[in-house]
């Protein structure tokens, strides 16, 4: 495998229609092979049509795989060396994937200052058959970032820890140094409103709550108060995804001692690390050593989703 150089200053521009895939894949994602001591600098992507598709900002399960959108995807590496400037209007900016039974590990990744505009900046999932991402570096000062304007798209993180089905989920000991979080806080700008008109793939947010829009139509006269599965609203059809949050971190059943470290949270709407149904920490218990912020650790109120 041959060593990746993007000129300063340049970018990467996907103008597909394609949202089942990564838009620049490096690196071994068939088979066990692996691509040791890789060297990428200067990595820069964006996709400028993104306010014109849906399939970056929604994750109701449907017929399209969003989990592979991403602007970058990073197959079979260790010990690489790998510098991502920026990447933009994509579901994840950057996805570090390998393939079944293989890794992601003891990479080096320097994040620049040019994130935007994604549902999750970085993403770190595993694979079947042990394909995990274990033991990685990232650091600043790197700003993972999306805009207010996007509010109304749902809700963001910077990274998620994340497995494929049946896959992978114990993604361990990766350490997110002197990175900055800006991910627009909010109670969120689809707030619902009566009757007003919808289209399949449209969010909605009510009592800090999140729904995506699967049948479009009109909404109704009351808002949605399900918390689990669809129901209809009006001439609509709601999914109830979770909480509107807008955090660093997502564990989405997933993930294990993984740390932030001299991180700044801004502009976030929500607990600074959301756990979706699993998270582990140092001693397996609440908030130890390796989990520390000002203010209480609280369950959230749906501890399911919170």
């Amino acid at each position: 495998f041959v060593d990746v150089y993007q000129q300063n200053g340049s970018r990467f521009r996907y103008r597909g229609t394609d949202y089942t895939q990564a838009a620049i894949t490096i690196g071994e994602v068939v088979t066990n092979s692996l691509d040791a001591a890789l060297v990428c600098k200067g990595l820069h992507v964006s996709c400028p049509n993104h306010a014109t598709h849906k399939f970056w900002r929604t994750d109701d399960g449907g017929s399209v795989n969003e989990n592979r959108f991403a602007g970058f995807r990073f197959g079979n590496t260790k010990s690489a060396s790998i510098e991502i400037v920026g990447a933009i209007g994509f579901f994840i900016g950057a996805q570090f994937l390998p393939a079944p039974d293989s890794l992601c590990s003891y990479n080096r990744v320097a994040i620049g200052p040019n994130w935007a505009l994604c549902k999750y900046a970085l993403d770190l999932r595993g694979n079947t058959t042990d394909g995990y991402v274990n033991e990685n570096t990232f650091t600043g000062p790197g700003d993972l970032a999306t805009s207010t304007s996007m509010n109304a798209y749902g809700s963001a993180y910077g990274v998620r820890i994340s497995a494929e089905s049946g896959g992978y989920a114990s993604n361990n000991n990766n350490t997110f140094f002197a990175l900055c979080f800006q991910l627009a806080g909010g109670s969120g700008g689809n707030t619902f409103t009566a009757t007003a008109a919808k289209t399949a793939g449209d969010y909605v947010t009510s009592g800090g709550r999140e729904y995506v829009v699967t049948t479009g139509g009109a909404l109704g006269a009351s808002a949605p108060t399900h918390t689990t599965g669809s129901a209809a609203n009006g001439t609509t059809t709601l999914k109830y995804i979770g909480l509107y949050r807008r955090a660093p971190m997502l564990c989405d059943d997933a993930g294990r001692d993984n740390h932030i470290v001299m991180g700044r949270y801004e502009e976030g709407y929500g607990s600074p690390i959301v756990a979706k149904r699993r998270a582990e920490f140092t001693a397996g218990v609440g908030c130890t050593a390796s989990f520390g912020y000002f203010g209480a650790c609280t369950p959230a109120a749906n501890p399911a989703n919170g």
